[in-house]
Parts: structure tokens; sequence; C-alpha cells
């Protein structure tokens, strides 16, 4: 085996192709970690866009109740107006969630804080 290494241009040859065998498992271990990263971040960023929209759907409750006070609306139709408005919103927080984790990789979907967004 040592004298088929000795050969003018096999060494160096072997060498060549075991760089490219470390070039290409470097370039993988590399890649799975970009994606990894890149899959973190944007779930994250995914999250807080939608603890700002839950933010502004409060806020938007919130002057529609006063709304219908200044109105002088009914207390029992005010009162209805209300529980469906956060029955609605808490539909739409519970179907928007389900939807985010079915595309977000499992490996991420463990490491994520959701937050506000689950209370």
């Amino acid at each position: 085996m040592l004298e088929f290494l000795k050969q003018p241009g096999v060494y160096e040859c072997c060498f060549f192709l075991l760089g490219i065998f470390c070039y290409r498992i470097t370039a993988g271990l590399l890649r799975i970690i970009v994606m990894y990263a890149f899959a973190f971040n944007l779930s994250q960023t995914c999250y807080s866009l939608l603890i700002k929209t839950h933010k502004q759907l409060l806020l938007a409750n919130e002057m529609k109740e006063a709304v219908l006070i200044e109105a002088k609306t009914s207390p029992e139709v005010l009162k209805e107006v209300v529980i469906e408005d956060k029955r609605l919103l808490d539909a739409w927080k519970a179907d928007v969630i389900a939807e985010l984790e079915m595309f977000v990789p499992e490996v991420v979907r463990e490491s994520i804080d959701k937050g506000d967004f689950k209370n």
C-alpha cells in the first residue's frame, strides 16, 4: 500500500480527494447550521408580528367597546359583543399558532418562546 502512495502524483491526488471530502462535509454542516438559524429567526419574526397584530386587535376591541359605551348601548348587548369579540380573538390565536407551528421545523419548534401570544 505504501509503495502505491509513493508513486509520483498519487500522494497529492489522495490529499486532493481527501480535501474535497472534508470540504463537502464541512459545507453540509454549515448549511444545516445556517438553515436552522434562518428558520429560527423567521419563526421568531413571525411570532413577533403576530404578537403585534394581537395587541392591535385588543386595542381595536377596546376602542369598539368605548364607542359602544358612548353610544349608550344596553349593558346586555355590550356584554354580548365583548364576549363574542373575545371568543373570536381566542379562536384566531389558536388557528394562527397551529398554522405557524405546522410549517416550523420540529427542532426550531421546541426552542421558540411564544410568551405573550399563548396567554
